[in-house]
Order: C-alpha cells, then structure tokens, then sequence
C-alpha cells in the first residue's frame, strides 16, 4: 500500500473536521429549536421561561415569555363600582327632596313606571320583560346603580345617558321619589318553591358549597353590604338576567366581586328559582 502523501493527508483532516463542524451545527441548531421554541411553547413551565429570559437578556435580545405573549390579547379586569360610602354622602342621599324628583322623574317612568312599578303594557320596545321596578328600593342602592351608570362601571347604552345628564342634585331628588313609599303594587306571581329546596338558598345559604343566604344582604332590613337592594317583588326575568351578567362578568360592579363569585357557583336552574322566588315575595 502506498502512504498517503503529507497534502493528501490534511486534506483528509480538513474534510473530516468540516463533517464534524456540520453535524454540530445541525444537532445544536435543531436541539435550540427544539429546546427554545418549540417545547416552550407547548409548555410554557416558569423553569423554561426563566432560562429564556436569562439567555436572551445575556445575549442583548428583548423577550417576552409565549404565555405572556398570549395574555396581552387578554381582556383588561372589568371596571369597578367607585361609589365610596361617606357620611357626607349618605346624608346627601338622605336628603333629597321627592317633589323635586317628581319632575326629573318624567324621563324614567316610561320604562319604570309612573311610582318606580313597571308596567309592561305601556314600556317602550326595549325589553320591558328586564326592566327592574324600583319603586321602594334603598336609596343607597338606587344611588349606587345610577353613579356606576354614570362612570361606565356598569354598562347600559339606555341608562348612561340618562345617568350622566343628572347633576347632582337631580340624582338625589330622583333617588328620594323612587325610594318614598309606591302609592300602587303590581301584581306577582304566584309561585311557591318546593318545600327545603331554593328556599334553603335564599334563606340560609349552603354552606358546603360556600353560598351565604342571599337573604343576609337582601332581604328588607337586611344588615348587609350598603347599597345592596332587597330583591322581594323584583321582576323574575330582570334578576335572572342580572346574574346571569355576574357570572359571565359582564356586570362587574360589585364591590370585592361577591356577586361575580355567588354567580358563578349557581346553576342556570338555580338562577331561575332565585330570580321566581324573590318576584313572588310580596
């Protein structure tokens, strides 16, 4: 055999070195792909992006981990109630004056009814079957409600205009008429639950399921949060609707969220025998 010659020799080498150098590129290439993109992203686990974070930034790069990256399509947290409960407020609730209220009232008792009871055959086409009666509701509650209305933390395209071409003084007028005793009832549904079923609920809440009575915030007289309303003689259809909007979060201001979590815990026919059980409540 003939020995290779001192050029053909490094020429070999040269060749050899140059397949090693290819194939680690490719297995580094692909193990990065693999390592930094793709398992990432099927997995996007705090260690990993850690990694990410620290590589990228070691190298000058910006990063933003592929969950962060998802999130900012995310909607923004809903709008809360920016009522706050002072005295000066609440002696400015009670002291509105109904006979002032009679007349800004004019705007509202197409919908609500002349003494805050709606009454369906003479409210406008839009939805009378969800518009609530307001006749004898805490002035705090109608307060808040039209103050969220006024600050788009709670939503409606008929009622933020409304609310917001109150001025002050009108708004506690308003609240003082609506809230004086309703010289007329409308007539409720005869409904009874079942014995210990929906009433068990409203009454004394489940405990194992983490729902407190609705009755400890709205039954009348109830010591609950201010600015909660009672809900006995409140329309079926409207309720129903309200908490349906609470679980979904497209109501929102509530305050610390309470409706948005008792909401979330209850069937749709739990909803509905809630919403039936307080519109028979005389």
């Amino acid at each position: 055999m003939s020995p290779i010659s001192e050029p053909e020799g490094i020429d070999r080498v040269s060749r050899v070195v140059i397949a090693v150098g290819i194939a680690i590129a490719i297995v580094t290439t692909a193990a990065a792909l693999f390592g930094f993109i793709i398992l990432p992203l099927a997995e996007p686990n705090v260690a990993t992006t850690d990694r990410l974070i620290a590589i990228c930034r070691a190298v000058g790069l910006p990063y933003a981990a592929p969950a962060a990256r998802r999130q900012l399509g995310l909607q923004a947290p809903p709008t809360v109630s920016h009522v706050a409960w002072t005295t000066s407020a609440l002696a400015t609730i009670a002291n509105g004056d109904p006979k002032n209220g009679l007349i800004v009232a004019q705007q509202c008792i197409l919908c609500h009814g002349e003494h805050g009871i709606v009454d369906e055959a003479q409210a406008p086409d839009v939805a009378p079957a969800i518009i609530p009666d307001i006749a004898q509701l805490n002035r705090a509650a109608i307060f808040k409600q039209l103050s969220d209305y006024r600050t788009g933390s709670r939503k409606s395209d008929i009622m933020a205009p409304i609310a917001e071409s109150l001025n002050d003084r009108d708004m506690v007028d308003v609240i003082a008429y609506f809230a004086a005793p309703a010289s007329s009832q409308g007539s409720l549904s005869g409904w009874s639950p079942s014995k210990g079923s929906i009433a068990d609920l409203v009454e004394r809440g489940v405990s194992n399921r983490g729902l407190p009575a609705c009755a400890s915030c709205h039954a009348m007289g109830a010591g609950g949060p201010i600015g909660a309303p009672a809900l006995e003689g409140q329309r079926a259809t409207y309720l129903e609707q309200q908490l349906k909007f609470f679980r979904t979060g497209e109501r929102s201001n509530d305050i610390f969220g309470a409706m948005r979590e008792i909401a979330n815990k209850l069937t749709d026919t739990e909803i509905a025998s809630v919403a039936k059980y307080y519109a028979a409540m005389h």
